[in-house]
């Protein structure tokens, strides 16, 4: 295939892809991703003492009210805002 029918496709691709939002789709999440709203991996902490170590180190940083809670897609506990 030819180098401008590649690039002729790639920027038909990016052009369907920002729609009329001007942004890329982002991915979709769900309760038990391991990616964070801005799309970076999720930490993992192998004891619910540490995630709670963890999650009162935030509250006293920022005032945030934080939550653990364990995984179900992997063995480890996350630390996430409470709603």
């Amino acid at each position: 295939m030819s180098p401008l029918i590649v690039l002729v496709l790639v920027a038909l691709a990016l052009w369907w892809g920002l729609g009329r939002t001007g942004s890329l789709p982002k991915r979709k999440r769900t309760p038990n991703s391991h990616l964070n709203t801005d799309g970076r991996p999720k930490r993992g902490y192998a004891t619910k003492e540490e995630a709670l170590m963890q999650a009162a180190r935030l509250h006293d940083k920022d005032g945030a009210r934080m939550n653990v809670y364990k995984c179900a897609t992997c063995p480890q506990w996350h630390v996430g805002h409470a709603k």
